[in-house]
């Protein structure tokens, strides 16, 4: 496999023909910036323990990846790490994260549910936005902030259910999510229709 591995720091993987199901190498501690960024024909990813951080658009426009796993080691996924992974339909949050930054998964159009796990406290900025296919998702308790447009253009987003440890709901959290029936929040029940109510605060 063509990686670029320095310091335990993964900086560069190069397609090679053929080659859809990656592994990558024990030892390596950070995925770096756009690592794996354009790479249209890998399919599945498997990530190993010991590896932290997942740096910024490491995993961006991979248009074919359907599969990752991702290890309980990982405390940080940066900006728009897995952006526009269109065929990307399940994905598992390691337990020791706390943010969903920026994009993060913006634009995988094949994400049909996501459990974040306890501890997550904020929901980034469009890290959800134009899921098209996202039905359903589970905010856990820990949770206080949802970003600006973080589920906007979540066409099939049905049901969600917002814990009172949520302070904040930014601008246009779930704009155009046209199928919305029901989100529950402090008492109150929401739709499509009514929303707008929600989310400005």
């Amino acid at each position: 496999m063509g990686f670029e591995i320095i310091d335990k720091v993964l900086l560069k993987y190069a397609e090679e023909n053929g080659a859809r199901d990656v592994i990558i190498p024990e030892g390596v501690m950070e995925i770096g910036e756009g690592a794996f960024a354009d790479c249209r024909k890998l399919r599945s990813l498997i990530i190993p323990d010991g590896v932290v951080n997942i740096m910024s658009m490491a995993f961006a426009r991979c248009t074919r990846l359907k599969t990752v796993v991702i290890p309980d080691s990982v405390l940080k996924i940066y900006d728009r790490a897995f952006s526009c992974c269109k065929k990307l339909k399940t994905v598992n949050i390691p337990a020791g994260i706390t943010a969903i930054m920026f994009g993060t998964f913006e634009g995988c159009e094949n994400l049909v549910s996501l459990d974040i796990p306890n501890g997550v406290t904020e929901i980034g900025c469009g890290a959800f936005a134009s899921c098209r296919k996202l039905k359903s998702i589970a905010i856990p308790e820990s949770m206080t902030a949802i970003r600006a447009e973080a589920f906007a253009y979540c066409k099939s987003l049905e049901n969600i259910s917002i814990p009172d440890s949520v302070t904040s709901i930014s601008g246009n959290a779930f704009y155009g999510c046209k199928s919305l029936k029901k989100l529950t929040y402090k008492g109150k029940t929401y739709n499509y229709d009514n929303i707008n109510e929600l989310q400005g605060g």
